[in-house]
């Protein structure tokens, strides 16, 4: 399923938009920026323009919140979802970094919510994250106020009246699915096409396949070495509606159908199976 572009704004909206300037984001000092949804749907991506600006350190986290009850309304405490990300696997100049979530959160129509981005572990100005803001006499964008938070008290201060965060929110895309410590039998790979990176999936991603039957927790020879792990049982089946192993009579010959797998293995060569809704 592709996904769907929602909220968003990014200067290159507004015609003849030149103006570009960036935010820092490092320990206490935070940056947000509120929305309203046009919609009910379930945010599963939020992409912001964001680099590493010297020698950085620890992770990037974009997170959806509330918003609190002032006038206007400031991003709130509590955090519905987030995503975090290397801060040294960023770019050194500005690039579209996506931040999906694991598991998606369905925004209410009208609503107001907040965009957080913080990178706690970044120690100044000097190493920190920067992120790209339109920044013009006043704020163009007409569906929520930016924010910063002060970098010794961590509180928000005044909404700008000369910047606005640059960000996209999307619904939709591949939900992607952790069976952990599942082993599979090397029938499954009947059909394998490619090697495949997902990101934030821990372990080697060894391929991809669609496949129409039953998971059954099995060992795959040559594929993960070592020993069986603990719970093998060759007659437990994967339920992808309650999302555990149960025997296959429980299961009453439900099948996954359509789905894309992927399967990796960590150093002590226990495998993972991920599989995402199509």
């Amino acid at each position: 399923m592709a996904y769907t572009l929602k909220n968003h704004w990014s200067s290159d909206e507004d015609v003849g938009c030149t103006n570009y300037t960036y935010q820092n984001i490092f320990g206490l000092q935070k940056q947000g920026i509120t929305f309203v949804a046009g919609s009910a749907y379930a945010i599963s991506r939020v992409i912001v323009k964001i680099y590493k600006y010297s020698t950085v350190s620890g992770n990037v986290t974009v997170s959806i919140n509330n918003v609190t009850g002032d006038s206007p309304p400031k991003p709130g405490t509590t955090e519905y979802v987030s995503k975090a990300i290397a801060c040294s696997s960023l770019g050194t100049s500005y690039a579209e970094v996506i931040f999906d979530f694991d598991t998606p959160y369905t925004l209410t129509n009208g609503v107001a919510y907040s965009i957080i981005i913080t990178a706690p572990n970044c120690v100044d100005g000097t190493h920190c994250v920067r992120i790209e803001v339109d920044n013009r006499a006043t704020t163009a964008y007409g569906g929520g106020r930016t924010f910063a938070s002060n970098s010794v008290t961590g509180l928000w201060g005044s909404a700008s009246t000369s910047i606005d965060l640059q960000f996209e929110t999307y619904s939709g895309g591949v939900t992607i699915h952790s069976i952990t410590g599942a082993i599979i039998s090397a029938s499954l790979f009947t059909g394998l096409f490619s090697i495949l990176s997902i990101l934030g999936i821990t372990g080697i991603i060894a391929g991809i396949c669609t496949f129409a039957g039953l998971f059954r927790k099995v060992r795959a020879t040559g594929l993960f070495p070592g020993p069986r792990p603990a719970g093998y049982d060759p007659d437990l089946v994967w339920d992808p509606v309650i999302k555990d192993w149960v025997t296959e009579t429980v299961l009453a010959q439900k099948e996954l159908t359509n789905v894309i797998i992927a399967v990796g293995y960590d150093e002590n060569g226990l495998g993972t199976i991920y599989f995402g809704d199509m």
